[in-house]
């Protein structure tokens, strides 16, 4: 049973201006997983305006106004990030399943253009020594 099951939400709040994972943004949140186990994300958008995406990518420490998808793990990012008409569109919901397979400090990010340079993004971290849990927000 060495899964984790998150409810990740674009849009909880009206934080920066909805551009937000659970009312988080600027990385003031970190999730951490365990290495070697299944992540189930279910992912929503409750912004009421504008299309959000999710994906796991390597941690930079900031983002440009395009951040190309490129997931750490397969299957760590929702469908077409980068697409306005074609990512999660408001009131919508999207899940996604990958293995965290290599212990490391990564970011959640949101690919539509601007998003994550403004701050849509939140830590996610994988953990060699089976640590888990929510930091922050």
């Amino acid at each position: 049973a060495k899964t984790v099951h998150l409810t990740i939400t674009a849009g909880e709040t009206d934080a920066l201006n909805h551009w937000n994972y659970n009312g988080a943004h600027n990385g003031n949140m970190a999730i951490t997983v365990p290495e070697g186990y299944a992540i189930t994300i279910d992912f929503h958008n409750a912004d009421p305006a504008m299309a959000h995406s999710l994906g796991i990518e390597p941690f930079t420490g900031s983002f440009g106004a395009v951040v190309e998808p490129h997931p750490v793990f397969e299957g760590a990012v929702t469908t077409d990030p980068t697409s306005l008409t074609g990512a999660t569109l408001p009131g919508k919901e999207e899940t996604i399943h990958f293995t965290a397979s290599k212990a490391g400090q990564y970011a959640m990010v949101c690919h539509i253009p601007g998003h994550a340079a403004v701050g849509m993004w939140i830590h996610f971290n994988v953990s060699s020594d089976g640590s888990s849990g929510v930091q922050g927000a």
